[in-house]
């Protein structure tokens, strides 16, 4: 991350005091919580290139039942499941 960057994370490791220091905005995301209004922006955002979004997999539904029975075995990644049938 640049200084001056913003950071937005999903599992609470954005620690915004010490990014702070580097002006780094960072924001600790809850999806559970949050307005639909803000994640459509942000789905907005990424859709036009402005917001890139890390992650280092691209899985179907269908392998939801894997992908966590993975990461109960103790793998440690950033995956993302297509919910719309397109991968």
């Amino acid at each position: 991350m640049r200084d001056g960057g913003r950071v937005a994370s999903a599992c609470f490791g954005a620690d915004a005091g010490a990014l702070a220091r580097r002006e780094i905005v960072a924001t600790n995301v809850n999806a559970d919580r949050s307005d639909p209004a803000v994640l459509a922006r942000v789905a907005e955002l990424v859709a036009q290139g402005a917001l890139s979004v890390a992650f280092d997999e691209l899985r179907p539904l269908t392998d939801v039942p894997a992908a966590v029975q993975e990461i109960a075995g103790g793998a440690s990644r950033k995956t993302v499941i297509a919910v719309s049938g397109e991968e």
